[in-house]
Protein backbone atom coordinates (compact mmCIF):
# COMPACT_ATOMS: atom_id res chain seq x y z
CA UNK A 1 0.00 0.00 0.00
CA UNK A 2 2.85 2.38 0.70
CA UNK A 3 4.15 1.91 -2.84
CA UNK A 4 0.79 3.03 -4.20
CA UNK A 5 0.72 6.02 -1.87
CA UNK A 6 4.24 7.11 -2.78
CA UNK A 7 3.56 6.50 -6.45
CA UNK A 8 0.48 8.67 -6.35
CA UNK A 9 2.39 11.44 -4.57
CA UNK A 10 5.17 11.39 -7.14
CA UNK A 11 2.66 11.27 -10.00
CA UNK A 12 0.99 14.34 -8.55
CA UNK A 13 4.35 16.10 -8.29
CA UNK A 14 5.14 15.17 -11.88
CA UNK A 15 1.77 16.45 -13.08
CA UNK A 16 2.34 19.85 -11.47
CA UNK A 17 5.85 20.36 -12.83
CA UNK A 18 6.76 21.28 -16.35
CA UNK A 19 10.55 20.82 -16.18
CA UNK A 20 12.88 18.32 -14.56
CA UNK A 21 14.18 21.03 -12.24
CA UNK A 22 10.67 21.70 -10.91
CA UNK A 23 10.17 17.97 -10.33
CA UNK A 24 13.34 17.86 -8.26
CA UNK A 25 12.32 20.87 -6.20
CA UNK A 26 8.78 19.62 -5.59
CA UNK A 27 9.80 16.06 -4.75
CA UNK A 28 12.44 17.05 -2.18
CA UNK A 29 9.96 17.37 0.75
CA UNK A 30 8.52 13.94 -0.07
CA UNK A 31 12.01 12.44 -0.09
CA UNK A 32 12.87 14.08 3.23
CA UNK A 33 9.76 12.59 4.82
CA UNK A 34 10.75 9.18 3.46
CA UNK A 35 14.21 9.53 5.02
CA UNK A 36 12.70 10.54 8.37
CA UNK A 37 10.35 7.54 8.36
CA UNK A 38 13.27 5.24 7.53
CA UNK A 39 15.36 6.71 10.37
CA UNK A 40 12.57 6.23 12.92
CA UNK A 41 12.02 2.66 11.70
CA UNK A 42 15.74 1.91 11.98
CA UNK A 43 15.76 3.20 15.56
CA UNK A 44 12.69 1.14 16.43
CA UNK A 45 14.23 -2.05 15.04
CA UNK A 46 17.47 -1.45 16.94
CA UNK A 47 15.74 -1.00 20.31
CA UNK A 48 12.11 -2.18 20.13
CA UNK A 49 11.29 -1.55 23.81
CA UNK A 50 12.50 2.04 24.02
CA UNK A 51 11.91 5.29 22.17
CA UNK A 52 9.99 5.02 18.90
CA UNK A 53 9.54 1.28 19.28
CA UNK A 54 7.70 1.63 22.58
CA UNK A 55 5.23 4.12 21.08
CA UNK A 56 4.15 1.80 18.28
CA UNK A 57 1.19 0.64 20.38
CA UNK A 58 -0.53 3.98 19.85
CA UNK A 59 -0.56 3.56 16.09
CA UNK A 60 -3.31 1.63 14.33
CA UNK A 61 -2.50 -1.70 12.73
CA UNK A 62 0.66 -2.17 14.82
CA UNK A 63 1.11 -5.51 16.54
CA UNK A 64 0.79 -5.35 20.33
CA UNK A 65 2.81 -7.47 22.69
CA UNK A 66 0.99 -9.23 25.47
Amino acid sequence: MSYLLLGSIFLTVGAHASTAREVQMLSMPVTMVQIAVFAVAALAVGAPDSGPGARRGHLPLCPHRT
